[in-house]
């Protein structure tokens, strides 16, 4: 299921979203797709890989992505595991769509940001207000 486009430098299309697991109908694993301006897809890109699927224990999707200058695209989207819930889910992918090494933690980042907020408390009890 494709949720985001974007157009490189070179005309090539890029898009993410999630592909499902064939088991359930909950998206299951992050994917990342790239077309030439004719719309076939590109043939050497990642060593012979036409997409990139981000290996998943249950549940992420991509739903949004940015070209940099660099040619590197980051994708955006989240990630959840029964033991963590949701987490926000970034990747950076280099100009051959391989995950940046260098980059978070082998070219991922995750957190979860209600563990990031969880000292505040919402909503407010009756006293704090």
């Amino acid at each position: 299921m494709g949720e985001a486009v974007a157009i490189q430098s070179d005309g090539k299309i890029i898009v993410v979203g999630y592909s499902y697991d064939g088991s359930t109908f909950d998206p299951s694993r992050v994917l990342v797709l790239r077309y030439n301006s004719d719309g076939h897809w590109t043939l050497l890109w990642r060593r012979g890989w036409d997409s990139y699927i981000w290996p998943t224990e249950r549940w992420d999707a991509a739903f949004d992505l940015a070209l940099q200058g660099d040619g590197k695209i980051v994708v955006a989207g989240q990630s959840y595991r029964a033991s963590t819930g949701y987490e926000v889910l970034i990747l950076r992918l280099d100009a051959y769509g391989i995950l940046d090494p260098s980059f978070g933690e082998d070219g991922v980042v995750k957190y979860n940001p209600v563990r990031v907020l969880l000292p505040l408390r919402w909503p407010p009890s009756q006293t704090e207000k």
